[in-house]
């Protein structure tokens, strides 16, 4: 009897480790954006395939004209460009998170970080 029940719980386990990993993988390779504004506040958000990170890093890079992006897959802070735009930013492999304040930021800084959003869409959508 204990040997059945633990055979049984032997299979369970290795099904939910597989639909696991099916799942991972399905989510790993789909590309999810998602554009949230209003008065106060400018939100990016996209979800893509890991395989597409250094592509996004170096044009992150060349559009900010920062350097942090290509040395650390991860990041988690406020940056504020030369131009004064002042925004936070959230990375990891296969994430991207902006959030700009508008507020704390003039038209001009909106405008660019909302373009740099459309062009990083257009970018994940390319193979």
């Amino acid at each position: 009897m204990k040997k059945i029940f633990l055979l049984l719980i032997c299979c369970v386990l290795f099904i939910a480790c597989f639909f696991s990993f099916v799942l991972h993988r399905m989510h790993t390779h789909n590309t999810s954006i998602s554009v949230r504004e209003n008065a106060d506040s400018y939100q990016f958000y996209a979800s893509y395939n890991r395989n597409k990170m250094l592509r996004l890093q170096k044009y992150m890079d060349a559009r900010f004209n920062l350097h942090h992006f290509l040395k650390n897959n991860r990041m988690h802070e406020t940056i504020t460009l030369d131009d004064q735009t002042s925004f936070y930013i959230r990375t990891s492999p296969g994430i991207l998170y902006i959030r700009l304040d508008k507020n704390d930021n003039d038209f001009q800084s909106y405008a660019r970080i909302k373009r740099i959003g459309e062009e990083i869409k257009q970018k994940l959508a390319e193979n």
